[in-house]
């Protein structure tokens, strides 16, 4: 064990080869003042205060989300996108399948579904169930096809992280055709951690076609996400390059043109 190692676990470890080591049944249970109590310690104290720091964060924001103005509504959903919490996907299904509410009482968001004249409520972030209340206490949250797409958009990123490659996968294809800058952040934490090379390449194909839409990108990044998306080709590679044919900038309408030209090759 290196010197460092030894500093980092401090002045209650010793090593074997002084006579005094930690069996596996003390690590599980280590003698008062052992280093590794602290440790242990300081983990359960994380897993059990990170879920209610999420749920302190982000439950203003799922109650932003009962307004009347769109706009509003749309930048609630980018908020809430951007702080990645995996809580916010059952409120966001409920959102976009009408059964998300606010109670009139005190304008608090719920996901309520109907039993006859009553609506039987849970809370949207842990699930608790909140009883029932007749349906003249709650007012629906409406959503428009606009935020509609944009809660599709970003149910997939949230999906980014799921241990199943396949569902990585699919929900990178759903980036690409959607083209949310709102889960940009998440795409490239993502594509930061990902291994396995076929979802990694999909995730840079989404991360290119979000890109292409920024009017400030530089030709240089504009060129390699072109060539990124023609590596990927068919038509929904066309349906992005096919309008860069045109560009004002000679490098990169030469770029989709020929990327164009060799696709439809390909396809045809």
């Amino acid at each position: 064990m290196s010197q460092l190692s030894l500093l980092s676990l401090g002045p209650g470890f010793r090593r074997d080869d002084e006579k005094e080591s930690v069996s596996h049944g003390n690590l599980v249970n280590p003698p008062k003042g052992h280093p590794m109590r602290m440790l242990l310690l300081l983990l359960l104290l994380s897993l059990l205060v990170t879920p209610l720091v999420w749920a302190q964060a982000t439950g203003p924001l799922i109650d932003a989300l009962a307004t009347d103005d769109y706009a509003a509504k749309e930048q609630a959903l980018t908020t809430l996108t951007e702080t990645g919490d995996p809580a916010i996907v059952s409120a966001l299904k409920a959102l976009e399948g009408g059964q998300l509410y606010r109670r009139l009482s005190d304008d608090k968001v719920l996901i309520g579904r109907e039993d006859g004249d009553s609506i039987t409520l849970t809370d949207p972030l842990s699930g608790e169930a909140l009883g029932s209340v007749p349906a003249g206490e709650l007012e629906l949250i409406r959503v428009n096809n606009r935020l509609r797409r944009a809660i599709g958009a970003t149910l997939g990123a949230l999906t980014l992280r799921s241990p199943d490659a396949a569902i990585r996968r699919t929900a990178a294809e759903a980036v690409f055709v959607s083209r949310d800058t709102a889960v940009l952040p998440l795409l490239e934490a993502a594509l930061a951690d990902e291994k396995d090379a076929k979802v990694k390449r999909s995730l840079q194909q989404a991360r290119a076609a979000i890109l292409l839409a920024d009017d400030n990108l530089g030709t240089d990044d504009r060129l390699a996400a072109i060539a990124t998306i023609a590596d990927k080709g068919g038509q929904a590679a066309l349906t992005l390059l096919n309008p860069l044919t045109g560009s004002s900038e000679p490098e990169v309408a030469n770029a989709a043109t020929e990327d164009v030209r060799l696709i439809y090759n390909k396809l045809a």
